[in-house]
């Protein structure tokens, strides 16, 4: 009886994966195209725009990214990154059209 909730779970977890990856595929047609909301579902799309970025989000990827940003939030330390905000590199890329900065280090470093 376990194995079988087991196997309907593993199922559906790859039915989700499948879906999770056509999504993808439309997501970088859509990133690649001229009209990115031109290969989203319209029936997935609503009139309220609040409502209309929610839904794209949600159909992007189902994880509650507010919940993560929040929690991170909780734990930075006061004055994280203002070192960097004042830094002449920063300042210098803010002020200069079509430049880019090139930030690297690890994760919660």
């Amino acid at each position: 009886m376990e194995f079988e909730k087991l196997d309907k779970r593993a199922e559906s977890m790859l039915v989700r994966l499948d879906e999770v990856a056509e999504n993808m595929i439309i997501t970088k047609k859509a990133v690649l195209s001229t009209d990115p909301l031109r290969l989203i579902p319209r029936t997935r799309l609503t009139t309220s725009p609040a409502r209309e970025e929610e839904e794209i989000l949600d159909w992007i990827s189902p994880i509650e990214v507010s919940k993560y940003h929040n929690e991170t939030c909780a734990r930075q330390v006061h004055g994280t990154g203002e070192r960097f905000l004042a830094s002449d590199e920063f300042r210098d890329w803010k002020i200069s059209p079509q430049s880019f900065l090139w930030l690297y280090g690890t994760c919660e470093s």
